[in-house]
């Protein structure tokens, strides 16, 4: 019996959130008035029924109506519930129509540029700078970002979707030049910053407001998850950074003179002088045409995928924000 009220009791608590939430969070229409209404018949129906089945020895006395009644009523809030969540999802298609086709076109900009940057003849230009062992300082801090990166991605049950995630962050930088990078960064910091402010506001406003902010749509949970990836993001990108910066330091350090000695000690005179003719004669030193062509295409192709993926992801941004700011206010169902 114990068991049974309990149960009861978490329905009708249930009940009371959705009662709130469609009233606190949605405008009716005589649309949507009349279809609520039109609801209400089989609920109460359906209510009698239970009443009738669960009481059959109260059938006609004053009791049995004060269980059927409350029942109907039950039974038409969850229909109502569900009828509002649905009429809801109709208007947010528009938006996640939109997102949909944006993040397909990403995804599918992003395996594109990972194509483009694996047929990139780097070793035909003599671009492969060799690797240099970072300082102590720099091992601490890369340690610091690949353990954000490991910590998000190895959580328990969500390891092959978040791998899957990081794997897309890699490649989508793996092509982005210095400049571009840092402006990646910048756009991600930012982003960071308005949704930890977004967040910060959700936490203020939901001390004050009904119960029922327990079917917020963009909940605490989701926004901090975003919080977290962007932040998996940033590491990345500082990772690749600094990849980028020891391949430049490692150039400028470069010996570019061989040792003094007897017939100019061999081996190393013979590098320099072959490096200096290789720099005199510019990036092209021993490419032929159509390796110079091929290099000159995807050079291009890529700097038109950067482009639009920048622009997708502006435009994906776009969406959501007008998705938020559409959820955020009460929601007209005409």
């Amino acid at each position: 019996m114990q068991m049974v009220l309990l149960v009861l009791g978490i329905i009708v608590w249930l009940l009371f959130l959705a009662l709130i939430h469609m009233i606190s969070r949605y405008k009716y229409t005589a649309k949507s008035i009349a279809v609520l209404a039109i609801i209400a018949a089989p609920c109460f129906y359906f209510g009698n029924r239970l009443a009738l089945h669960w009481f059959p020895g109260l059938v006609g006395s004053g009791v049995f109506y004060v269980i059927s009644v409350p029942a109907g009523i039950g039974i038409w809030i969850g229909m109502s519930f569900a009828v509002v969540m649905a009429w809801r999802q109709v208007k947010l298609e528009a938006y996640d129509k939109a997102l949909r086709s944006l993040r397909n076109e990403e995804a599918t900009l992003l395996e594109e540029a990972r194509q483009l940057n694996a047929r990139r003849p780097w070793t035909s230009f003599g671009r492969e700078a060799p690797e240099e062992e970072p300082s102590g300082e720099d091992r601490d801090e890369m340690s610091s970002l690949e353990r954000i990166v490991d910590e998000w991605q190895r959580e328990p049950g969500k390891e092959r979707v978040r791998s899957v995630k990081v794997q897309a962050w890699r490649d989508e930088i793996a092509f982005l030049d210095k400049e571009t990078l840092k402006r990646r960064i910048q756009e991600l910091v930012n982003q960071k910053t308005d949704l930890e402010e977004s967040l910060r506001k959700a936490h203020d406003t939901s001390r004050h407001e009904a119960p029922a902010s327990g079917f917020r749509e963009e909940s605490f949970s989701d926004m901090a998850e975003r919080v977290k990836q962007l932040e998996v993001q940033l590491a990345l990108c500082d990772l690749r950074l600094s990849e980028i910066r020891r391949g430049e330091n490692k150039e400028k350090t470069k010996p570019t003179q061989g040792k003094p000695g007897r017939y100019g000690e061999g081996k190393d005179d013979v590098k320099n002088e072959d490096a200096s003719r290789r720099k005199q004669a510019g990036p092209d030193f021993g490419v032929g045409q159509e390796e110079k062509e091929e290099f000159s295409n995807l050079t291009a192709r890529e700097a038109e995928v950067r482009e639009r993926l920048e622009l997708v992801r502006r435009e994906i941004d776009v969406w959501e924000k007008r998705r938020s700011e559409f959820l955020e206010k009460r929601i007209t169902l005409d």
